[in-house]
Order: C-alpha cells, then sequence, then structure tokens
C-alpha cells in the first residue's frame, strides 16, 4: 500500500514539474515580440547573362515570418532569401525560392528563422543581363499564432522524450527483464525500423514521382482545415485558386496528421516526414503482429516483417514513386490476410478465448484501411477476395463463416461510408478520372522474367515499354530475399513431409501470389482483357501492372512463413536460428542498399508549399477535374468576372466569395471555382437562391436578373447524406474503441487470475 501512493506521488509530481515548463515555455514564447520588418536596398550585381538585386532587412527574432512582396517586374525573377549571420540553428533559415511571374505584383509566403540573427538578404535574380525590376515594398510580419503552436510543439517533444527516458529509467528493472526475454525481436525491430526509415531524417526530399501532389494535399487540406472545412472535401489553393475534389476521390484519413502540424507551423518537408516514420511504425508493427500470429513464431514472425517491409518493391514506392497512398494502404493488407485465414481455417484448439472473435473485425479493419488510403489498392484486394471466396466456396458457404464475412464487410463499410458516400455521389459527374488513359494497352509496361527476380543497381526509373529496355525503366523486382524462400519453399515441398492441411493451405497460398506475380509481368494477358466489353476500363484504371507486386509480396511472405514453420520442425534449433538471421542479413542489407540508391537521388526540400498548391502539374493526369478542362486557362483565368454586370467589392476566403454587384439584362457572373456538386449562390440580403451552372472552362456560372443589386455568396455545403454517413463512421470508430478497450481490460483481467 505504501509503495501504491509513493508511486502515485511520484506521477503527481512529474505532471506537476512538466505544467510548470510548459507554463514557463509558453510565458516566455508568448512575451516575445518582433515588429514588421521591412528590407533596404544592398547592392546590384549583373553580369552578362543575368541580373542580381540584393535587399537586406534588420534583426530578426526566431519565429515564423510571412512575407508579402509588390513589385513590377517586365520579366521573370527568381526570389531567395538567406544570411551569412551567425545563429544557434542549422539550418539557421527555412525558405523556398519563388517565381515572380511578371503578371503578378505581389506575392506571399512563409519563411522560418530558427534562431535570432542579425540580418536577412532577399535576393531576385533573373536570366536577362539587365534588371528590368521595380520593389515597391518588401514586409516581413511575424506571425505569432504560428511560432506560438510551433514553438510548442519542439516544447512537448522535448518533455515526451525526457519522460520516456524518465519512466524507462524508473522501470529499468522490469525493462531490463523484458528485453532479456524479447533481445532479439526488439532489436531486430529497430532495426528494421531504422533502416526503412533513416532516409526521412535527411534535411532534404526525395526526388519522388508523385511527392509534389501528394504535398499539395497535406498543404489544400490544411488550408481547407483552415477555412472551417471538416472534413475537407475540396481543397482550396489548387489550380490557382480553383479548387480541387481530391479529398473527395483520394481519402485523407491520414494525412489529417501532417495537416495539422503543418498547420501548427510544421515546415511542409518535415510534417510529410512525421507521416513518413508514423506510416514506417504501423506497418512494421501490424506485420509483425499479422505474422507472428499466423506462424506462432515470434522469430519467424520477425523474418516475415523484414522481407516485406524491406522488400524492394516496398522501398521503392516510398523513396522513387513516392506513392503515398500505396504504401499507406500496404500497412493493412497483413490485416486481410490473417483475417481471411483465420475465417477460413476456423478458430484453432487452444487459441486464447480473447482472439476467438477477432476474425471479422480483423479483416474489417484492413479493408477500411486499405479503402481509405488507395482506390486501386483496394480493387486490387477486392479481385483477390473474390477469387478466393470462389476457390474456397464449399469452406466459405457455412453459416458461421458466412456470418463473420457479413459482419467483417459491414466494419469496413461503417468506418468507410465518410469517404465511399461522397466517393460515389460525386462519381457520376464526367470527371478525367474515368478515361481511359492508355489506348495502346498497359500489358508492355509489366516486368520480364529477368526483371521480376533481378538485384536492381539503381532506384530511378519510370514506366517505359519492356521492349524499350532496361535503361530509364521503373526497377520493380522481388528481391533476393523472397528469391531465396521461393527456392527453398519448393525444395522444402519436395523433401519434407507435409500433412493434407498444410500442403493445401501452402499450395493455395503459393498459388494466389503466383497469380499475383504473374499479373505484374508482361505474360499476364491484359490487352486480350482489355477487349472485353465492361473490363476495358478496369484494365486501364491499374496503369501499371507491377501495382500486383504490392499483393504478391505479402501473399509470398506469408507462404514463407510456412514453409519455415514446416523446416522448423524437422531441423535442429541451432539451425533453424542460423538460416532465419541468415536471410534476415540478406533482407536488411537488400533494404539499405535499395534505399540508399533511392535517397542518392534527393533534391533540396520544400518548406512552405503555398506556391506548390497553385501551380498547375501538380494536378498531373488532371483525374479529379472535369474533361476538357485547359490547363493554360485555369493559369490565366483566376478572376471573378462576369457579363453585363458591374463589381463594386470582391471577398474571399477558401472556396467562399463574395461579390458585391449590380446587372442589367442577360447578364451572369463566372467564380474562379470548379462547378462541382453542391455549390449554393446566395443573395445574402435576402437568402435568395440563384441557380449553379457550369461555364467557361468549367467554372462556375450564375445567370442575374435583370436590374440585380446585391451581395452574391458563392460557398460550398454538403449534403444532409454525407453528414449523415460522417456519423456513422464516427460511431463506428467509437463501438471499435470500445471493443478494443474492453478486449484489453479483459485480457489484463484473466493475467491477474492466472498470475
Amino acid at each position: 500500500m505504501k509503495s501504491r501512493i509513493q508511486g502515485k506521488t511520484e506521477w503527481l509530481i512529474m505532471v506537476g514539474i512538466n505544467l510548470l515548463i510548459v507554463f514557463i515555455c509558453a510565458a516566455v514564447i508568448y512575451s516575445s515580440h518582433q515588429d514588421e520588418v521591412g528590407a533596404a536596398f544592398h547592392e546590384r550585381d549583373d553580369s552578362e547573362q543575368e541580373a542580381v538585386l540584393v535587399y537586406s532587412t534588420s534583426e530578426m527574432k526566431k519565429g515564423i515570418y510571412e512575407a508579402v512582396i509588390k513589385y513590377d517586374a517586365a520579366g521573370k525573377y527568381e526570389l531567395s532569401c538567406g544570411t551569412l549571420a551567425d545563429g544557434g540553428s542549422y539550418p539557421i533559415i527555412y525558405a523556398d525560392k519563388h517565381l515572380m511571374p511578371p503578371e503578378k505584383k505581389e506575392i506571399s509566403f512563409r519563411i522560418w528563422v530558427n534562431s535570432d540573427i542579425d540580418y536577412m538578404f532577399v535576393r531576385f535574380t533573373s536570366g536577362r543581363p539587365e534588371p528590368e525590376l521595380n520593389i515597391e515594398s518588401i514586409i516581413f510580419k511575424r506571425s505569432f499564432r504560428e511560432t506560438f503552436t510551433y514553438l510548442m510543439l519542439k516544447v512537448f517533444a522535448v518533455l515526451f522524450v525526457a519522460d520516456a527516458a524518465l519512466i524507462g529509467f524508473r522501470k529499468r528493472e522490469r525493462l531490463a527483464r523484458w528485453f532479456k526475454e524479447n533481445t532479439y525481436i526488439a532489436l531486430g525491430l529497430l532495426l528494421i525500423f531504422g533502416v526503412s526509415s533513416f532516409a526521412a531524417f535527411m534535411n532534404c526530399r526525395m526526388k519522388g514521382h508523385d511527392l509534389d501532389f501528394h504535398l499539395s494535399r497535406i498543404v489544400g487540406l490544411a488550408e481547407g482545415i483552415s477555412t472551417g472545412q471538416l472534413p475537407v472535401r475540396i481543397q482550396p489553393g489548387w489550380a490557382n485558386g480553383h479548387g480541387y475534389a481530391v479529398s473527395v476521390f483520394y481519402s485523407d484519413a491520414l494525412l489529417y496528421v501532417p495537416a495539422v502540424l503543418y498547420l501548427f507551423g510544421v515546415p511542409l518537408l518535415y510534417a510529410y516526414n512525421i507521416y513518413l516514420l508514423m506510416i514506417h511504425l504501423g506497418t512494421i508493427g501490424i506485420a509483425y503482429y499479422s505474422y507472428q500470429r499466423l506462424s506462432k513464431d515470434r522469430y519467424i514472425g520477425l523474418l516475415c516483417t523484414a522481407l516485406s517491409c524491406l522488400s524492394i518493391n516496398r522501398i521503392l514506392n516510398v523513396y522513387t514513386r513516392t506513392a503515398l497512398g500505396e504504401y499507406s494502404a500496404y500497412m493493412f493488407f497483413p490485416l486481410v490476410i490473417v483475417g481471411m485465414k483465420e475465417i477460413l481455417c476456423g478458430n484453432e484448439k487452444g487459441r486464447p478465448e480473447e482472439r476467438q472473435c477477432s476474425e471479422w473485425a480483423l479483416l474489417g479493419i484492413g479493408m477500411a484501411g486499405i479503402v481509405q488510403t488507395h482506390i486501386l489498392s483496394f480493387e486490387m484486394v477486392c479481385i483477390l477476395l473474390l477469387a478466393t471466396v470462389l476457390f474456397k466456396i464449399k469452406s466459405m458457404l457455412r453459416p458461421e463463416r458466412m456470418w463473420k464475412m457479413v459482419k467483417a464487410a459491414a466494419l469496413a463499410i461503417g468506418l468507410s461510408t465518410w469517404f465511399l458516400i461522397p466517393f460515389l455521389d460525386y462519381a457520376g459527374q464526367d470527371l478525367e478520372i474515368f478515361k481511359e488513359k492508355y489506348d495502346c494497352g498497359i500489358q508492355g509496361l509489366g516486368l520480364t522474367l529477368y526483371e521480376l527476380f533481378s538485384f536492381p543497381t539503381e532506384a530511378a526509373g519510370t514506366a517505359l515499354l519492356s521492349e524499350a529496355g532496361l535503361d530509364k525503366r521503373f526497377p520493380a523486382s522481388l528481391g533476393l530475399g523472397i528469391t531465396l524462400l521461393i527456392m527453398l519453399g519448393a525444395a522444402a515441398l519436395a523433401r519434407l513431409e507435409w500433412s493434407r492441411e498444410e500442403r493445401r493451405l501452402l499450395l493455395f497460398v503459393s498459388g494466389l501470389a503466383g497469380v499475383c506475380t504473374w499479373m505484374a509481368t508482361v505474360y499476364f494477358p491484359w490487352n486480350r482483357l482489355a477487349t472485353i466489353p465492361g473490363i476495358r476500363s478496369v484494365v486501364y484504371s491499374f496503369q501499371f501492372p507491377w501495382r500486383f507486386l504490392s499483393l504478391a509480396i505479402p501473399l509470398l511472405t506469408y507462404a514463407s512463413g510456412l514453409v519455415l514453420v514446416r523446416i522448423k520442425d524437422c531441423i535442429s534449433r541451432d539451425r533453424m536460428r542460423y538460416l532465419l538471421l541468415c536471410l534476415c542479413m540478406v533482407t536488411t542489407i537488400q533494404g539499405m542498399y535499395v534505399t540508399d540508391l533511392a535517397v542518392r537521388n534527393s533534391v533540396k526540400g520544400i518548406y512552405d508549399g503555398g506556391d506548390l498548391i497553385r501551380e498547375v502539374y501538380v494536378l498531373m493526369g488532371q483525374e479529379y477535374l472535369f474533361r476538357d478542362t485547359s490547363r493554360k486557362l485555369i493559369q490565366s483565368d483566376a478572376e471573378v468576372s462576369g457579363q453585363n454586370t458591374d463589381i463594386a467589392e470582391i471577398a474571399r476566403e477558401g472556396n467562399e466569395i463574395r461579390v458585391t454587384c449590380s446587372a442589367s439584362a442577360d447578364a451572369y457572373m463566372e467564380f474562379p471555382l470548379f462547378a462541382y456538386k453542391y455549390y449554393k449562390c446566395l443573395d445574402e440580403q435576402s437568402g435568395t437562391e440563384f441557380s449553379v451552372t457550369s461555364g467557361k472552362n468549367h467554372k462556375i456560372r450564375v445567370d442575374l436578373p435583370e436590374g440585380y443589386q446585391g451581395t452574391l455568396h458563392v460557398f460550398f455545403e454538403e449534403p444532409w447524406y454525407w453528414r449523415a454517413a460522417e456519423a456513422v463512421s464516427l460511431l463506428t470508430l467509437l463501438s471499435v474503441c470500445v471493443y478494443g478497450i474492453s478486449m484489453v481490460i479483459r485480457r489484463n483481467k484473466g493475467r491477474r487470475l492466472t498470475d
């Protein structure tokens, strides 16, 4: 009793110290002040090739600054900020380079000053020899809210690490016992996480195929939250301010973490890196939980985790393709495998009671996670599940298994309705996402047999036809670890004795993996399938056959686990340890090598992202735009305009625009917002609603009655059934949390009773 009271007292003291530190730091940050900082002309450094103008500021305190520069330019200039002053942090300044288009007269952006500096220079560079630039004003205003939240996040991070170290020190005896029992597991998982994640600690970013698109999603999500949208549906700022329905078609469920961090002042590069660390941690944790549960052996589960998480395919998806949705969905594949396996094979004797009713929950959570991270991965998994159910139709017809599948489907749908209902609702619009993209077929983009089993010597490339040669072709591969285990599995199947159930399970899993691998190659008849009516659009939606490696590798990993479990029963314990150790070393070295190849292509990081989201090139394939939308007009036509109207005032915040105007006969207004469903236009005084239609380049058009005078308010409003879907998902999520907590409580009670 005395020790329990003493323990509570120590906890209260630690909480009190933490609160005191937070209060002191908050007071210091809150009391800091910085007036607006201007910049004066410093020097001009012209040459025969370019003109350079340099301005210099006065003293600047640590913090986040909003820069506003007004100018008049006859040609294109590039702006950069920096300092040669001493500072206590490195880098002293986080600042992007910014283009200054001559058609604009003002640009704004953010910079991060990481320690107090005496001055900062602002450099304007042009590729032309004469400085055709007039700077009207340069103002740097310290953003108090973002500075406060950003610095407080750093305080919380330091306190978290310090508290964890203190708790570890207090519990050192218990931790020492646990570590002694789990030494190899702990070190192995830490090594896998380290190899996967070390690249996230660089001060630069990957030269990834899709990185700018996904960084723009984070920025757009943060902008949407800041304007009051929750959840965000139409991300403002995209396409030169026209807004983009990317959040309707591409779920942002996990991206809210980096978006909120960015909103709190964390530079975009580091918000993305934190997301990357979060996904690595989740992928490794779920993989280990799933594979050790399937194999019932911790060490085999550890090797399977390394095979899956350090596979060449996953590393290339993370660092070369930066396919954020695809590598995030990959995290949930093992849950689908373990859920389906346990539903099909039934409950096993001797398994703990708390696991006997969780198969359907694992399958449902896994499917919900996939659909809310990457729709294409969801399509591929659905095809795989359909094939499994049809092949095992006799087993699936048992009432208890059918009921578990129904519960899993209900859970997945319940968790995902907030995303699926808007997605299906918008699917009826004439958007680019539903247009066929590869008229020549996608089969030629698949892997050859050589590539499938090769060991890449580079980690850069793009989707090219196989006859173009391997130079600059995306270097997808199964990898050396999986290849060795395929060979070991074939030998074990031929030489060892297997029970009928074990053999059938191994052959079934290997067969599914083989089909997925076949679908990733040039030998699968994709082009013939595309000629079948109703199948063509599905075939083209996959884009790249080697996407199916993301399904093949988890299945091959599971098959490897089955082989290793059988081998364990036939060889000595020491030999089994050496075998697992060698395979772990091969997989880890392969992962380190390919990761290093990928990160050697890194470039300077992006900290602000405000310019990035407004660029048209980040729209990539324009998937979520209306067909025939002109990129050129998006850039040049971004103002409120009208016919037979007189505009007095315009006010805008995000996707809301207010225009005070008057109209004569045959008048209409066009707003620089894409005409997605559920935009409304109201007269602010009377509440009269005007019809919203699609105008020039699919902008919102509103026809006005003759003699109209007033203020038009254009805004996006979710329909009631979208809100109902969000409520269903929230209630389902709360139910899952309650279910999980109750399982933990029951498990702890059972442990106390046995102790």
